[in-house]
C-alpha cells in the first residue's frame, strides 16, 4: 500500500489546482486524467489512485469553488424618474458582500434624489467589481404665463421664447418651438410637458384699430334755431371737442368751425372738422331734423 494523502477540504477562487506531488509513481484521477496534477473549476470531491508496480494509494479531496459570480451590475447606466418616486435597486444576497457609494451593505438600495450611486462587490474575497447608475429627478413643468391679455395694432406682433430644457411645447395654433411670435388677433395657449406632467397657459389678443373719422367736407348749412348733433362711437377712444369738452357726442346750434381730437391704443385721429354757415331764418319756416351717419358720426341736419 502506498501513502498518499491529499489533504483538508480547500476552497479556490474560480479554480484550484491539486498538486499531491508523491515522485515515482503513476496517477490515475477520477475524471480520467493522468496528469501529475489537476486543476478543477467545480466544487466537488476528486480521488486521485497511484500505483507503482503492484502497489497502490488512493486519497479522496474536498474543493470548494467560490469566487465564479458575474461582475456585479445594476443594469441601468441612467435612471430618470419624477420627484416624489422612488428606484430600488435589488441585487444577488449571495454573491457576496456588497458596499455602496454611502457605506451601507444591504444588497438592496432605494433611491430618492438626483446623483451618481456606485456599488462594490466583493466576491468572497476572490475579486472586486463595481458598477455605478446616474439618477436624475425631475420636476413636472414649472408654472409659467403668457402674459395677460392685450391687443394689437396694425403690424404689431408678440413673441415668446422659452427655454428649450423645461420640456415639450404644444401651441394651439400647431407649433411645437419654444420660440414663437404672434401677428394675428385671436386666443392663444401653450402647452408644456414633461414626463411628470403638463402646464397650460393663454393669452387673449385683441385687434383694435386707429381712430377714424370722417365728417362731410361740404359745410353743414344751419338755420337758425336747428340744432346739428354729432356722436361717435364711444368704443373709438377717447375724445377732444375744440371746446375742451371730451364726449363722444356734440351738439352745435351756432355756425362756425367744430373738430374732435379722437385718441386710443394705436393713434390719434387729429382734428376731424365740420363747418356749419348759417342760414337765414326766413328761408325756413320750419324746421325737422334727420340723422345722417358719416364712419361713425351722427349728424342731424334741416329736411
Amino acid at each position: 500500500m502506498l501513502d498518499i494523502e491529499l489533504g483538508n477540504p480547500v476552497t479556490g477562487c474560480g479554480e484550484y489546482t491539486i498538486e499531491p506531488d508523491i515522485p515515482d509513481v503513476i496517477y490515475h484521477w477520477e475524471g480520467g486524467s493522468n496528469g501529475e496534477t489537476l486543476t478543477v473549476t467545480e466544487s466537488g470531491t476528486y480521488t486521485l489512485t497511484i500505483t507503482s508496480g503492484c502497489s497502490f494509494g488512493i486519497d479522496s479531496i474536498e474543493v470548494e469553488i467560490i469566487g465564479d459570480d458575474a461582475p456585479v451590475d445594476i443594469s441601468d447606466d441612467a435612471y430618470i424618474m419624477c420627484i416624489g418616486d422612488e428606484y430600488t435597486i435589488t441585487l444577488d444576497p449571495d454573491a457576496g458582500d456588497y458596499e455602496w457609494s454611502d457605506g451601507s451593505t444591504d444588497n438592496e438600495y432605494t433611491i430618492t434624489t438626483s446623483g451618481t450611486y456606485s456599488v462594490t462587490l466583493d466576491d468572497d474575497g476572490c475579486d472586486l467589481t463595481s458598477d455605478e447608475v446616474v439618477v436624475t429627478v425631475i420636476d413636472p413643468p414649472a408654472p409659467f404665463t403668457l402674459g395677460p391679455d392685450t391687443y394689437f395694432c396694425p403690424g404689431d406682433e408678440l413673441s415668446f421664447s422659452f427655454d428649450p430644457a423645461l420640456g415639450d411645447f404644444a401651441w394651439s395654433d400647431g407649433d411645437d418651438s419654444p420660440d414663437h411670435t404672434l401677428d394675428i388677433p385671436g386666443i392663444y395657449s401653450l402647452t408644456i410637458s414633461n414626463m411628470c406632467g403638463e402646464y397650460e397657459d393663454e393669452i387673449e389678443i385683441e385687434e383694435i384699430l386707429p381712430p377714424f373719422v370722417n365728417f362731410d367736407p361740404d359745410p353743414v348749412i344751419l338755420c337758425e334755431g336747428d340744432i346739428l348733433e354729432i356722436e361717435l362711437d364711444p368704443e373709438m377712444g377717447d375724445f377732444v371737442w375744440q371746446d375742451g369738452s371730451t364726449n363722444n357726442f356734440f351738439a352745435i346750434t351756432e355756425s362756425g368751425h367744430y373738430f374732435v381730437n379722437v385718441i386710443n391704443e394705436c393713434g390719434t385721429d387729429p382734428c376731424a372738422f365740420c363747418h356749419v354757415s348759417p342760414y337765414s331764418k326766413s328761408r325756413y319756416t320750419v324746421a325737422r331734423h334727420r340723422d345722417v351717419y358719416y364712419k361713425g358720426a351722427a349728424i342731424a341736419q334741416p329736411s
